[in-house]
C-alpha cells in the first residue's frame, strides 16, 4: 500500500536516510528506469517512452542494486542456455543432476528478481508525464518527510491506476 506523492515534474530534494534500508544515509544513488508503453493513432502502433532517473540510497543499497542488475542478467542468461544444456545432458548421459541444477537456477533467478522488485518499491516513481511526476513510496513516515521537502502533500492508496 504505497504512499503517493504528486509533483509537478521530477523532485530535486530527497530526504537523507536511505529510503531502501532506512539505517544509512544517502550518499550515493542508483538509475532507475521508468518505461511505459503508449498506443499510437494508428491500428498497432504503440510507442515506448523511458525515463531513467538517479534515486538517492546509501552507497551499500546502491552497490547492490547495481550489481543485482548484472547478476539477473547472468543467471537469466545460464537459465536460457542451461535449459539447453540440461535437457541435452540429460538425454546424452541419462543424468537427472543437469535438470536439478537448472531448476536451482531458474529458481534463485525468480527468487533474486522477486527479491530486487520488493526493495526497489520503498522509493520509484510510480507514473511519469510531461507536468506530472507521480512517486511512491513504502515508508510513511518517509513519504512525509519527501512531500514536506518539496511542499507537496501525501495519498496512501491501496491501488494506483493512471490512464495517459
Amino acid at each position: 500500500m504505497p504512499y503517493l506523492i504528486e509533483a509537478n515534474g521530477i523532485l530535486a530534494e530527497f530526504p537523507k536516510a536511505c529510503a531502501y534500508c532506512d539505517r544509512r544515509e544517502a550518499t550515493s544513488s542508483f538509475r532507475q528506469p521508468f518505461s511505459k508503453m503508449r498506443a499510437g493513432t494508428l491500428p498497432g502502433d504503440v510507442s515506448s517512452e523511458t525515463l531513467v532517473l538517479d534515486l538517492p540510497a546509501c552507497e551499500s543499497c546502491a552497490r547492490w542494486f547495481r550489481r543485482t542488475r548484472v547478476v539477473l542478467f547472468l543467471i537469466g542468461f545460464v537459465a536460457i542456455i542451461g535449459s539447453l544444456l540440461a535437457v541435452l545432458a540429460s538425454v546424452w548421459f541419462e543424468n537427472e543432476i543437469p535438470i536439478l541444477v537448472w531448476m536451482a537456477t531458474v529458481t534463485a533467478w525468480v527468487g533474486l528478481r522477486l527479491w530486487r522488485g520488493w526493495r526497489r518499491r520503498a522509493l520509484r516513481l510510480a507514473y511519469f508525464r510531461p507536468g506530472t511526476a507521480i512517486y511512491a513510496v513504502r515508508d510513511e513516515a518517509y513519504a512525509n518527510e519527501l512531500a514536506e521537502m518539496n511542499g507537496l502533500s501525501v495519498d496512501h492508496k491501496v491501488v494506483l491506476i493512471k490512464f495517459s
